[in-house]
């Protein structure tokens, strides 16, 4: 299958363990509250995204190479059991946060700034489910699709998913199954940490 017949390109994120610091050698176990706001989606949605979250993307122009190498505008909703959504769709709890573009790739996500102790060590864990074919849901998701899910932590709080600085986990492909992907990153001297 070509990549550029895929009818739905669809990520949902249902984050759920988020920042929290972790132990030093010797030390009591980690912190397991989570210091983000609505990490599950289940506090409610904006017109897009979660409450407490922000969306980002970017965009780069289509070749004229019949490549796939650009990247279109996708579109953030809400997978909701109360608005009729398949159970498959959601990690925990009602809610997960989607992202889905039609025919064309995307490079896009969800991103909130959070305040954490300076010089902790923090991790960042997501349950993603990438599901991409040519078949309308519930078809399988096709595993020679090469989409792909990272998570990243800027360690300085900078609101910006591009910069230099920021930490990202290896790529997953969670195809047909939530999967979680992490990375961990140590807090600067801003006290905060935009996850990613």
């Amino acid at each position: 299958m070509k990549l550029g017949k895929l009818l739905v390109l669809t990520m949902i994120a249902a984050l759920v363990t988020a920042v929290a610091p972790l132990p030093a050698l010797a030390a009591p176990a980690a912190q397991s509250t989570s210091l983000i706001s609505n990490g599950g989606f289940e506090q409610g949605f904006g017109s897009e995204v979660g409450t407490g979250w922000a969306k980002w993307w970017t965009e780069t122009a289509k070749p004229g190479d019949g490549s796939m190498n650009y990247a279109f505008l996708p579109k953030w909703n809400v997978e909701s059991l109360y608005g009729g959504a398949a159970a498959a769709t959601i990690y925990a709890g009602s809610n997960s946060q989607r992202i889905v573009n039609s025919w064309d790739p995307w490079y896009a996500g969800v991103k909130q700034t959070v305040t954490a102790p300076v010089g902790a060590r923090v991790r960042l864990t997501a349950y993603a489910r990438l599901w991409a074919s040519n078949d309308n849901w519930p078809a399988p998701s096709d595993p020679s699709s090469a989409g792909k899910v990272q998570v990243g932590i800027e360690p300085n709080g900078t609101d910006n998913q591009f910069a230099a600085t920021v930490v990202w986990s290896g790529a997953t492909t969670p195809h047909g199954a939530f999967q979680p992907v992490s990375v961990e990153a140590t807090v600067g001297a801003s006290g905060k940490v935009t996850v990613i």
